[in-house]
């Protein structure tokens, strides 16, 4: 987003057009995505889709320096980013019960939440610090080699995945996924929770959208200071996932949820 306003002058609606190039894989291909996960071993999904991730990321400073980037081209980049993104995604989330018992995947999604907020607190300053100094386009590069990093570390784990195998007269996507839609959407919990879900990703789509073009053009704050800002959310975001076990078993992981959305919009208020 800071590459769009500040590197092509773009403005909010190009910050948009960018964050819709980033999500509508999952729009378009979500579903049958979801259905073809299901069929391949995890790992080596995972680390190829980071690997591509990689070399995504690491081509946008290459255009950019001869001169090609513009915001079409990079739309296409963050479209191809999305897909891999989305694979990515599906794999890692059947991927986690295949390696923690299931009386720990409570503890075990808290964990990785943990991490997910250190990365959150420190990224940004790093990230503010590295636009500043070096200029968008380059500070993409260490984007680039956080994927690296991820592929190498994912390779060396260590599980058992046999193949799947599946008979060809079963090789149904449009049947799997209708059952699977159907199980979602008839499920007394899964259903609204899924609906709250749609809705929660519109808004905040919406709000993700105006924020940085917000911070960069309308209060004049700099990269290092949007960071800076965006580090505080890191901080109580690591906050919330060390209380978050506890919360989920005193509320329930429904209760959690529902005070944590009525919560959020009076943050943004």
């Amino acid at each position: 987003q800071v590459l769009v306003v500040a590197t092509l002058s773009g403005s909010a609606t190009d910050v948009g057009l960018l964050n819709a190039a980033r999500w509508l894989p999952y729009l378009v291909f979500g579903l049958v995505m979801g259905a073809l996960v299901d069929r391949w071993r995890r790992k080596p999904l995972l680390v190829g889709t980071d690997l591509g991730r990689a070399l995504l990321l690491g081509a946008i400073p290459a255009f950019w320096w001869l001169g090609w980037l513009s915001l079409p081209m990079l739309m296409v980049f963050v479209a191809l980013f999305g897909v891999l993104t989305l694979l990515n995604d599906a794999a890692s989330q059947s991927f986690v019960p295949r390696i923690v018992p299931a009386p720990f995947l409570l503890a075990a999604n808290a964990r990785l939440d943990q991490g997910a907020a250190v990365a959150q607190t420190s990224g940004p300053v790093i990230a503010g610090a590295l636009v500043t100094t070096l200029g968008a386009p380059l500070a993409v590069l260490a984007d680039a080699a956080s994927y690296l990093f991820s592929a190498v570390v994912v390779s060396r784990i260590a599980v058992q995945e046999p193949r799947r195998h599946i008979a060809a007269h079963s090789l149904n996507l449009r049947r799997e996924i209708g059952a699977g839609l159907a199980y979602v959407y008839r499920h007394p919990m899964l259903a609204p929770f899924a609906i709250s879900t749609h809705a929660w990703f519109l808004f905040n789509s919406m709000l993700v959208t105006v924020f940085v073009p917000f911070l960069l053009l309308e209060l004049k704050l700099s990269a290092f200071q949007l960071g800076i800002a965006l580090a505080a959310a890191g901080v109580t975001g690591l906050l919330g996932s060390l209380l978050a076990a506890h919360i989920g078993r005193a509320w329930g992981a429904g209760g959690a949820v529902i005070a944590c959305r009525a919560l959020m919009p009076a943050a943004w208020a």
